[in-house]
């Protein structure tokens, strides 16, 4: 039983948060192939839909300048991705970070609005954060604010006390700060609706001068546009 003033906080790990969390290293792995390789691009096979891990993964590297074979053996390790091989790949590794975004809506985007309901009674935000090894925490925070769990995420989300989604200038560079250390994506939940963030590539120095720009920003609007204007992050709203 929790005391009157403990916070919630439920640690977790099911097939959800195992695939998200894999295809995540999966991306983070390709990432790392294509730029250690100088590759244009790298194509793939149809995984497993829910246990990717246990398919083997063709990968096709395409208009490499230097030999990917180290750079698949040594980052294979780095990500913990086994079953991996060079062959002949079918679609464009991008759709995997589509894939992510997807699971997280057909799945925890659920859980995370039950908490939005409470959110907007008690004014307490939740963070539901997933780490890049499937363990996943939900953490109640305090009123209209929450402490993010220190660990590296994957992908994540939070509750807002309100009807409708819409980032603060903390919320959007704490999701920029996630995106620079190599997560996907992550959700801003309320009763009225949804808004998803996801990169769809590796951040480059031109959206972190822009990051820049909106930690200087006092205009969380302005700061939307801004964080609107990157190529890279893709925005979805959902009711």
């Amino acid at each position: 039983m929790r005391g009157k003033y403990d916070k919630e906080q439920i640690i977790f790990e099911d097939n959800i948060t195992k695939t998200i969390a894999f295809y995540s290293r999966l991306v983070n792995f390709i990432e790392d192939v294509i730029d250690d390789a100088y590759c244009t691009t790298v194509y793939i096979n149809e995984l497993d839909s829910n246990m990717p891990w246990t398919t083997e993964i063709v990968i096709e590297p395409i208009n490499c300048k230097y030999d990917p074979y180290e750079s698949v053996r040594i980052f294979s390790e780095e990500w913990s991705i086994d079953n991996v091989v060079i062959g002949r790949g079918i679609y464009e590794y991008g759709k995997l970070y589509e894939i992510i975004a997807r699971k997280y809506i057909e799945s925890l985007h659920y859980t995370m609005k039950s908490y939005a309901s409470r959110t907007l009674l008690t004014k307490r935000e939740y963070y539901l954060a997933i780490s890049f090894y499937g363990k996943a925490a939900i953490v109640e925070g305090d009123p209209e604010r929450v402490r993010i769990p220190a660990v590296n995420q994957c992908f994540s989300a939070h509750t807002h006390p309100a009807t409708r989604a819409f980032p603060s200038i903390q919320d959007m560079i704490t999701i920029f700060s996630i995106m620079l250390n190599r997560g996907i994506g992550h959700a801003i939940e309320t009763v009225g609706d949804t808004m998803l963030f996801y990169r769809t590539a590796p951040l480059t120095e031109d959206d972190i001068a822009i990051l820049r720009k909106i930690e200087r920003e006092h205009n969380a609007g302005r700061a939307f546009e801004l964080m609107k204007s990157i190529p890279r992050i893709k925005v979805i709203y959902m009711r």
